[in-house]
């Protein structure tokens, strides 16, 4: 495999994350929505755009490598998904349930891209650290914000 096919690969695998959280921030949106939770609605719709806005800017990556971006969300996405819906269907508290979900999915998120920056077999372009960096940033910054209104709503419930 080239330096470009890996490094490729490296961003496909931080798209297919990003897919996971705006599928993740889907959920979250439909269940605080059906809990009149809208506030939290549209900060979920702007974390979910934030990462659509880096799949965008991931793909241009890749495809400036000679890949092809990813389409496809991960298993492990999927099967947490699965799970926070049959949690959610039994819980009471709907908001707190989505807020973990969008916790677990975003600290995910944050390993895959410190794992991605610390590559160094083959290292990526530095214009690229730089695009990653900034998504890794916004990414710890939503990531603490629902960790700390979870951890309010658990206190509430407590």
């Amino acid at each position: 495999m080239t330096n470009q096919q890996s490094q490729a690969e490296t961003l496909n695998d931080l798209i297919q994350i990003n897919r996971d959280r705006v599928k993740g921030y889907d959920h979250a949106i439909e269940d605080v929505t059906e809990g009149n939770g809208a506030t939290s609605t549209v900060t979920f719709s702007q974390y979910k755009s934030d990462s659509e806005r880096f799949i965008q800017e991931l793909s241009s990556h890749v495809r400036s490598l000679g890949g092809e971006p990813a389409t496809e969300t991960t298993i492990g996405g999927m099967i947490h998904r699965t799970w926070m819906d049959i949690k959610t269907s039994l819980s009471s508290h709907e908001k707190e349930s989505a807020l973990n979900s969008c916790v677990y999915g975003d600290e995910a998120a944050i390993k895959a891209y410190e794992s991605a920056l610390e590559s160094t077999d083959p290292s990526l372009p530095a214009d690229v650290n730089m695009v990653l960096s900034r998504q890794l940033a916004s990414i710890r910054s939503a990531h603490n914000a629902n960790k700390m209104h979870a951890q309010t709503l658990e206190n509430i419930h407590s």
